[in-house]
């Protein structure tokens, strides 16, 4: 449930999920496969696939670096599928 609408094929990309504690590095895994199984079934949001998400950080990275932001920075987004 949100109080957001959100569109049909809104994409996003769903990184692992870490945490310090050891003890529930399980339950963390969990979490993060059911919130991916959850999204694949649903028609609301397009995910980006794993492989692309690297590529997506490294632009990031590299925006952040050199201080691209605005339409350029969608631009590069959207040539890489998000």
């Amino acid at each position: 449930f949100s109080t957001v609408k959100i569109e049909p094929g809104t994409t996003v990309g769903i990184l692992p999920t870490t945490i310090e504690d050891k003890k529930y590095s399980k339950v963390s895994e969990y979490f993060g496969e059911q919130l991916l199984i959850t999204c694949s079934r649903t028609k609301t949001f397009k995910l980006v696939e794993r492989k692309n998400l690297q590529s997506l950080y490294n632009e990031w990275k590299l925006n952040q670096t050199l201080g691209i932001e605005g339409e350029k920075a969608v631009e590069i987004g959207k040539a890489l599928g998000a």
